[in-house]
């Protein structure tokens, strides 16, 4: 099993098509090293997902497929929601 933190290569790099296979989710991810691969998850995307600046994943290469097979992923906040927890919390202090 491994670990992958990284960014979504570009909206357009999404392939998800649900009336064709709600279970297939296939994407390009580029990491903090700057590595760019082909990312398939076999599940509906996240909530919020097309919304994420980061994604962290667990999974493993697939070198039949040359693509890293995402087993489970989790969403990186965005920065606007973090923002407005931020500015909940402040608001939560003065009271």
């Amino acid at each position: 099993t491994v670990h992958i933190i990284g960014e979504i290569c570009g909206r357009k790099s999404i392939k998800y098509n649900p009336a064709l296979d709600p279970n297939y989710m296939e994407f390009c991810l580029k990491d903090r090293e700057g590595t760019v691969a082909r990312v398939v998850y076999y599940g509906a995307p996240p909530q919020d997902f097309n919304f994420v600046e980061e994604v962290a994943m667990v999974g493993y290469w697939d070198s039949e497929k040359d693509a890293f097979v995402a087993t489970k992923i989790l969403l990186k906040c965005p920065s606007k929601y973090v923002e407005q927890s931020a500015v909940a919390v402040r608001s939560a202090h003065i009271k």
